[in-house]
């Protein structure tokens, strides 16, 4: 996980590295700010269907902002990347939290901060 700014945009990553099966906090705006999301890329990788939500909250599984569903069957067994974008108006003020059932995804986003 990794994230970085210039002055008011915002990006970050997920390595399919890294066990977000209980949830990471791949980004968390300072107090009284706004992180506006404009562009997800998601890249399945693995031999297995997967799923990953994306949440505005420091913790828990309530209410998913995204929900995102890979069906191994349906790539004919190839990796799968996916670009979002431009997005507007997907506004998270607690974290932007992945959490995913396999290490078979990197996500990255990128955005602006009011």
């Amino acid at each position: 996980m990794s994230s970085t700014s210039h002055k008011n945009h915002v990006r970050f990553m997920l390595s399919d590295a890294t066990d977000a099966s209980s949830g990471s906090n791949l980004y968390t705006p300072e107090s009284g700010k706004l992180f506006e999301l404009k562009h997800l890329i998601i890249s399945w990788t693995g031999a297995a269907n997967a799923s990953m939500q994306i949440y505005d909250a420091t913790s828990g599984t309530t209410d998913p902002v995204f929900d995102f569903n890979f069906d191994f069957a349906d790539t004919k067994g190839g990796d799968n990347i996916n670009h979002i974008g431009p997005l507007d108006g997907f506004y998270f003020g607690h974290a932007f939290r992945v959490v995913a059932t396999a290490n078979n995804v990197n996500v990255a986003a990128s955005g602006i901060l009011w």
